[in-house]
Order: structure tokens, then C-alpha cells, then sequence
């Protein structure tokens, strides 16, 4: 039994599967980029969830851009 099976036919493109992959790394940057901004913020004054969720979003727009590129080429 092996874990991988062998195929016949043509082999998946590289770059595309790269592109998945590193735009799940973006995501979790954006993430973690987010939670420090948030964090860094005066804990003075009332945290409003609009702006909050603005920075999620922008947070991860990079990855969104990455994964469509490689859904493009894919």
C-alpha cells in the first residue's frame, strides 16, 4: 500500500499549488498583524467593532489577491 498513488497522467503545475499555499501564509500574517495592531492600541479609550473589522478585512486582502493569482493560473 502506499500513501501517494502513482498517476499516470500529467503532473499538477507547481506554481499554482505555491500560490495556495503562501496565500495561506498571508492570511495567518495578516492575522497576526492585525491582533498586534489591535493590541498596540490605547486600552484609554472604547475599541468601536467597525474599525475593528476594517483592519480584519485589509488584513487579509493579500491572501485573497495570492489565492485568486493562483486560481487564475491553476
Amino acid at each position: 500500500m502506499t500513501l501517494l498513488p502513482t498517476s499516470p497522467g500529467a503532473r499538477l503545475q507547481l506554481t499554482p499549488g505555491a500560490l495556495w499555499i503562501l496565500s495561506t501564509s498571508a492570511a495567518l500574517l495578516g492575522a497576526i498583524a492585525t491582533e498586534a495592531r489591535v493590541r498596540s492600541a490605547d486600552s484609554d479609550h472604547q475599541l468601536q467593532p467597525v474599525p475593528l473589522w476594517r483592519l480584519g478585512v485589509f488584513g487579509l486582502i493579500p491572501a485573497w489577491v495570492v489565492a485568486m493569482i493562483g486560481h487564475a493560473l491553476g
